[in-house]
């Protein structure tokens, strides 16, 4: 049965695209940079929600074959102006009510 087998492909790719590219070397390496540029992440939170982020939504057509890579890029694109303008929008009001 081809969706079986082709289910196996999917999980035998989960190890590569998660913990060996994702956690491993996209988080680690984004890390580091963002400490070069003084930025303060206690926690992590930009390496792994917003460089993992794309790098999860960027890999779907490697395991999704309905998927393409522009189709990602685009989405990538759009959620990072959606988020620039509600940001820009939330730090103006912030400033000023304060």
């Amino acid at each position: 049965n081809e969706k079986i087998s082709q289910k196996h492909v999917v999980v035998a790719k989960k190890p590569i695209v998660g913990e060996i590219l994702g956690k491993d070397f996209i988080f680690f390496f984004s890390l580091k940079s963002i400490g070069k540029f003084k930025i303060d992440d206690v926690v992590g939170a930009i390496p792994a929600h917003l460089f993992c982020g794309i790098w999860g939504t960027l890999i779907v057509p490697w395991t999704n074959s309905d998927a393409n890579f522009v189709g990602q890029l685009v989405g990538v694109l759009m959620i990072g102006v959606f988020v620039f303008f509600v940001s820009l929008a939330f730090w103006y009001l912030l400033k000023i009510t304060l």
